[in-house]
C-alpha cells in the first residue's frame, strides 16, 4: 500500500556540522526537541513556510522541525542557513522519529541562482514594472525609474494576501543580518561562473567554483600566448561526434582572471556618475560580467542585459579553458590531450626524444600552478623509523625489459624506495639542455651533483681531457727523443760550461716542445664543462 507524501518549502535555520551543533538545534526546534540528540551530520532545523507563493495558511507560523537528508551520506548536498529547501513528509506523523526529509535547495531564477548562496529573499535585477525601457541606465536613475535595480536581499516574502513572512530575526538591517548568517555559515561570497552543460552530461558543482563534469571532450586549447589572449573572444565550443570519447573534467577556479568592479559600495549603483564603477562588462575568453550586490560583495551579473539595457558581447562563460583555469585534472578515454595542453616535441629541442604521435590514446593530464606527488612516511610502523619509512614512489613507463646490449628495452622509471634511494633507468637519460649552456668553460650552472656552493667544481669533459692528455704525453715523448738524440757520456753534454755548443743545440731542439706544453697549459680550461659542476669535499 502506498503512503501519501507531502511536500513543503522551508527556510534553513541551522545545519548540523558537528556534535556541538546539537545544542543549538534543541533551542530552535518547536516540536520533538529530543530529536536533536539523534540528528546525523548534514541534518537541518528548518522553518516551514509552505509551497503556495512561499506562504501557506495551513502551515503553523514559526514551526521549526528537524529534517534529515533524503539521500544517504554517500552523497552529501550543500545547504546553508538562510537558503530555501524542499522537504517531504508523510501524512501520518510519528511523535518519536523523524518526519521530515530534505531533498535539495530550492532553485533560483535566471538572475538569482548562485552555487555559492541563493537565499529565498533574493530579488531579481530585472527592470521594474512601470520603468521606461527606452531610457538608458543613467537616464532611468535620473528619472527615478527602477532605482533599486541591483542584486539585493529583502527580509520578507510577501504572500498572495499581502502578508509578509520575515526571513531573518530582525527587519532593522537585513543586509547586516544576512552578513551575520554568511559568517555563521563560514562562507566566502565570490563570483562563480555558470556552467552550461550539454544534454548528455552529469555535472557536480560545489559552492566555490569547484566542478566535476562527466562528459565527452571539449575545451579551449592552451596553445596560445598570454599577451595575445588578454582580450580575445573565444568562438563557440562545438563537440565532435566521436566514439569512445568519455571525458572527466575535475576543475577549480574557472575564469579565474575575471574582472571585478572598482566600487564596493552598492549605493553607487543608484548614482548616475558612479554606477559604471559597480559592474564590469567582461566578455573576453571565458570570463563574465560581475556586479556589486547589496551585501557589498561581488557576484556574477547573471542578468547583465536587464541591468544595463544593453546586450552583452559574446563570450563563453565558464567553459573549460586549458590555458587559464586554476587547477584541472582531466581523464580521457580515447584522446591524446597533448596538443590541447600545449605539449609538443618543441619542448625537448635537441634532446633526441619525442612524444607519442598516436591520436586515439587514453590520457590523464594534471595542470596547476603547483603540482605535488607525495608518498607519505608510514607512521604506523615505528620500527627503524629513522632508517626507513616503509613507503615508496614509482613513476613507471611500461615497456620491454632490457635483456642485452642489443635488446635494450623500452621500459623506463624513476623510483624512490623506502630507504630514500633514488633509481633512474631508461634507454637514454638526458640532463640539461644545450641552449642553457654558459658562455665560459667552468661556469656551468645548470646541472649540479651534490650541492651548489663555493666548493662546487666544474665537471670534466672526457673527450677533451683525453685529447689534452694525449697531446701532453706526445710532448713528453718528443722531449725524451730529442734528449736522447743529443745525449753524450760526459756530463758536459748536458750543459757543462766546457761544451756550450751542445747545450745551445739541445735547447733549440726543445723549443717546439716547450711551446706546445705552454699551449696545453693555457687551454686546460677547456677541460671544464659549461653545463655542470660537482660537489667537492675533503
Amino acid at each position: 500500500m502506498s503512503v501519501p507524501v507531502l511536500m513543503d518549502k522551508a527556510i534553513v535555520r541551522h545545519v548540523i556540522r558537528s556534535e556541538g551543533d546539537k545544542t543549538e538545534a534543541r533551542r530552535l526546534l518547536t516540536t520533538n526537541k529530543d530529536l536533536s540528540n539523534n540528528m546525523p551530520i548534514n541534518s537541518i532545523v528548518a522553518e516551514l513556510v509552505g509551497i503556495n507563493s512561499f506562504t501557506d495558511e495551513s502551515v503553523e507560523g514559526e514551526q521549526r522541525v528537524a529534517c534529515i537528508p533524503l539521500l544517504s551520506s554517500h552523497i552529501s548536498m550543500p545547504l546553508k542557513r538562510g537558503e530555501a529547501v524542499w522537504l517531504i513528509s508523510f501524512q501520518e506523523k510519528s511523535t518519536q522519529g523523524f518526519n521530515y526529509f530534505w531533498i535539495s535547495r530550492v532553485h533560483g531564477s535566471i538572475d538569482t541562482e548562485d552555487t555559492n548562496f541563493t537565499a529565498p529573499n533574493r530579488m531579481p535585477t530585472s527592470v521594474a514594472a512601470g520603468s521606461n525601457r527606452a531610457y538608458s541606465k543613467s537616464q532611468r536613475i535620473e528619472n527615478e525609474f527602477n532605482i533599486a535595480e541591483f542584486p539585493r536581499f529583502d527580509n520578507f516574502i510577501e504572500g498572495p494576501n499581502g502578508d509578509r513572512f520575515f526571513i531573518l530575526q530582525t527587519n532593522r538591517n537585513p543586509e547586516s543580518e544576512l552578513n551575520r548568517v554568511i559568517r555563521q555559515n563560514r562562507m566566502v561570497l565570490e563570483p562563480v561562473p555558470r556552467y552550461f552543460k550539454n544534454e548528455d552530461e552529469l555535472v557536480l558543482q560545489g559552492s566555490n567554483n569547484t566542478l566535476i563534469a562527466f562528459k565527452t571532450f571539449d575545451g579551449y586549447s592552451a596553445n596560445r600566448s598570454w599577451e595575445e589572449d588578454q582580450n580575445i573572444s573565444y568562438s563557440s565550443l562545438s563537440k565532435t561526434t566521436k566514439q569512445n570519447d568519455g571525458f572527466i573534467d575535475i576543475v577549480v577556479g574557472r575564469s579565474r582572471f575575471n574582472d571585478l568592479p572598482s566600487s564596493r559600495n552598492f549605493f553607487d549603483i543608484n548614482d548616475s556618475n558612479k554606477y559604471p564603477e559597480t559592474y564590469t562588462t567582461s566578455s573576453f575568453r571565458t570570463c563574465y560580467p560581475t556586479i556589486i550586490n547589496s551585501l557589498g560583495a561581488y557576484e556574477n551579473n547573471k542578468n547583465f542585459e536587464g541591468f544595463t539595457e544593453t546586450p552583452r558581447e559574446s563570450n563563453q562563460e565558464g567553459s573549460p579553458d586549458f590555458n587559464h583555469d586554476a587547477s584541472r585534472l582531466c581523464l580521457s578515454e580515447n584522446r591524446n590531450l597533448d596538443n590541447f595542453f600545449n605539449i609538443n616535441n618543441n619542448i625537448f629541442n635537441n634532446l633526441n626524444t619525442r612524444l607519442p604521435l598516436k591520436q586515439n590514446i587514453a590520457s590523464i593530464v594534471c595542470k596547476s600552478d603547483n603540482v605535488r606527488i607525495i608518498a607519505r612516511q608510514n607512521i604506523f610502523n615505528n620500527d627503524n623509523i629513522s632508517e626507513r619509512s616503509n613507503s615508496s614512489l614509482l613513476l613507471l613507463k611500461e615497456g620491454t625489459y632490457p635483456e642485452s646490449f642489443i635488446q635494450r628495452g623500452t621500459q623506463s622509471y624513476i623510483y624512490q624506495d623506502e630507504l630514500g634511494n633514488v633509481a633512474i633507468d631508461g634507454t637514454k637519460i638526458v640532463l640539461g639542455n644545450s641552449l642553457r649552456i654558459s658562455e665560459n668553460n667552468g661556469d656551468g650552472n645548470q646541472v649540479f651533483i651534490g650541492e651548489e656552493d663555493e666548493s662546487s667544481q666544474p665537471m670534466v669533459l672526457g673527450n677533451t681531457l683525453q685529447a689534452t692528455l694525449d697531446n701532453l704525453c706526445q710532448q713528453f715523448i718528443d722531449f725524451i727523443e730529442i734528449f736522447n738524440g743529443h745525449g753524450h757520456a760526459s756530463t758536459s753534454a748536458i750543459g757543462s760550461a766546457a761544451n756550450p755548443g751542445v747545450v745551445g743545440q739541445t735547447a733549440n731542439s726543445t723549443t717546439e716542445v716547450t711551446n706546445a706544453i705552454n699551449d696545453i697549459k693555457n687551454n686546460l680550461i677547456t677541460i671544464q664543462s659549461k653545463m655542470g659542476k660537482l660537489k667537492w669535499t675533503n
